[in-house]
């Protein structure tokens, strides 16, 4: 019977590898151009059989782009569209998000990685790509909650108000991930998440618009609206 503090170190050795991996080809293709390495060439990097790799990678690209952003667990979930976090569809989505920081790779991998998007553009549009899903099941998670706190509401006005404010809130939540790799991890992510949320809420309910008045219907005008709403008690 194998013992928990084996277990541990099983699993802490499986994540060293795969970090070593991920490390060898992101390094490589910085220094030589993504399409001119090979799985073989980063498998001696990393001191691995090209078996090893594909344990842990089904291609390249994965290796790569790292893994498809996951969502968090339907416990997170429920508590969200039930319950809450304190505040509206927008302000909880912090709390949504922050439980899913365990699933993140390493500051050292989402930095390479983003050096690597700026210098090779296509594999950009491949993790933009990625995303998609995340953003459909985030607007999906949205709806429930509305629709919740407003049974009676219309169907198509419920749809479109949770697709702007899952876009917004996964706009803000990428703000927040952004400078927290450009800030090398100095400031912890869930602070610089919270921080995200707020300049949103800040620039919006400040005026953006530069002293003009807010066309009714226009984005912002609708994102104020969804952060000034009463917070749920």
């Amino acid at each position: 019977m194998t013992e928990p503090n084996e277990l541990g170190l099983r699993e802490r050795k499986r994540r060293e590898t795969r970090r070593s991996l991920q490390i060898a080809i992101l390094q490589q293709s910085l220094e030589r151009g993504y399409d001119h390495v090979t799985i073989e060439e980063v498998c001696r990097v990393a001191d691995v059989s090209p078996r090893t790799f594909f344990n842990y990678f089904a291609s390249k690209e994965d290796a790569v782009l790292g893994a498809v952003p996951g969502f968090p667990d339907e416990g997170v979930v429920e508590r969200y569209v039930t319950d809450g976090f304190g505040g509206d569809a927008l302000r909880d989505l912090p709390e949504l998000f922050l439980s899913m920081t365990d699933r993140l790779e390493d500051i050292d991998i989402l930095t390479l990685r983003k050096r690597l998007m700026r210098q090779e553009p296509g594999l950009l549009g491949l993790r933009v790509s990625s995303g998609r899903a995340f953003e459909n099941a985030l607007n999906e998670v949205v709806q429930r909650r509305m629709i919740r706190e407003d049974p009676a509401a219309d169907v198509a006005e419920v749809e479109r108000a949770a697709r702007l404010i899952a876009l917004v809130g996964f706009a803000a939540m990428r703000h927040g991930w952004l400078a927290w790799i450009d800030g090398s991890g100095a400031i912890p992510l869930d602070v610089q998440l919270r921080e995200s949320f707020a300049e949103l809420e800040s620039l919006v309910l400040s005026g953006t618009h530069v002293g003009r008045a807010v066309p009714e219907g226009s984005l912002v005008e609708q994102v104020s609206r969804s952060a000034a709403a009463p917070t749920i008690g």
